[in-house]
């Protein structure tokens, strides 16, 4: 078989000399892409079944914006993060931890905040450094005081009166009696509730409450007093430490 020629039309009917090699192929040069014709039914059935599937997939997929949908699954379940109560977490009570933990925040408070309605929800509380505050009153709300009773029997401020709204609770207090013969007995007051020390002579003796239990204050911007029993007692001494919410 010798090389011949043939003119091919085109798409556009234009003669396009196609040269035919002695083993039947046409010549490297002469090689043309070929359109897929679209009276080819069993490939266009083909596409548009798939190009329905593919769509009904991605409809399945995404919301009805068009958005990305996410699913959860718990226990090979499926929950809806949007019912009430819902709560997705990565690894079930009582289970090994499969997963990185995840880390919480909260709020630096220096202050204690606005008092909350029973089954409002707060954040957790933190100090300036980062550290949880677990117990009512973290170190930015606490500050001491200290007073002297010197033979009287007159009332001493040993906390003064907080701001308006505010109450200073007794974390800690100190009594120490300076006099080496005579004993007496301290009475602590807010103006409403009355507590009682015995300051023996000669010694400090500390009043100190387990942490998150206070001497609560009754009221508002008012000072705690302390009172000596003895008149000629010579300097008893007050320490206290108090938080102020």
């Amino acid at each position: 078989m010798t090389a011949t020629t043939f003119n091919i039309p085109d798409i556009s009917s234009n003669p396009q000399p196609v040269t035919v090699n002695t083993n039947g192929r046409a010549a490297a040069v002469d090689s043309k892409p070929v359109a897929l014709a679209t009276e080819d039914k069993t490939v266009i059935d083909a596409i548009n079944t798939n190009t329905a599937a593919l769509s009904a997939l991605l409809t399945a997929l995404t919301n009805g914006s068009g958005n990305l949908r996410a699913e959860f699954y718990s226990g090979g379940s499926l929950v809806d993060p949007t019912a009430a109560g819902a709560v997705i977490g990565g690894t079930a009570a009582g289970a090994d931890i499969a997963f990185a933990p995840v880390t919480i925040g909260g709020k630096v408070l220096l202050a204690a905040q606005t008092a909350l309605a029973t089954g409002k929800v707060t954040d957790a509380w933190f100090d300036s450094l980062g550290r949880g505050v677990f117990t009512p009153y973290p170190i930015d709300i606490q500050a001491s005081q200290q007073a002297t009773i010197s033979n009287s029997t007159s009332p001493v401020t040993i906390v003064a009166a907080g701001a308006a709204g505010k109450k200073r609770h007794i974390l800690l207090l100190t009594i120490t009696n300076e006099s080496t013969t005579t004993d007496s007995l301290v009475t602590i007051s807010d103006g409403t509730q009355t507590r009682y020390w015995w300051a023996k002579a000669g010694l400090t003796v500390g009043v100190p409450l387990p942490s998150g239990v206070v001497w609560k204050a009754t009221t508002a911007a008012t000072a705690w007093t302390a009172t000596t029993a003895v008149a000629n007692v010579a300097n008893i001494r007050f320490d206290t430490t108090y938080a102020e919410i």
